[in-house]
């Protein structure tokens, strides 16, 4: 093997290296685990949170079958506050 060879495979891992460092980063970064919940307010109304989180926001229907189903869903208590 020549000496232009072995830096060329030193260059390789190097580059490798770092984008599997960024690879995992971004994994880690959109890993956000989501809590569910349908309240029956005058009709259907869907929620998320993200997990830890106090704060509810609306989401339609469609975004509730895709992402929901499977996941954290939430019992809605009657008398908890609604933000």
């Amino acid at each position: 093997m020549f000496k232009g060879d072995f830096f060329n495979l030193i260059c390789i891992f190097i580059v490798m290296k770092t984008e599997i460092k960024r690879l995992l980063k971004e994994t880690v970064k959109n890993n956000t685990k989501y809590e569910y919940q349908v309240r029956d307010i005058n009709g259907l109304v869907f929620y998320k949170r993200k997990v830890g989180d106090d704060e509810w926001v609306f989401i339609n229907d469609e975004e509730f079958v895709k992402d929901a189903p499977g996941n954290n869903l939430i019992k809605w208590d009657k008398d908890e506050k609604i933000n």
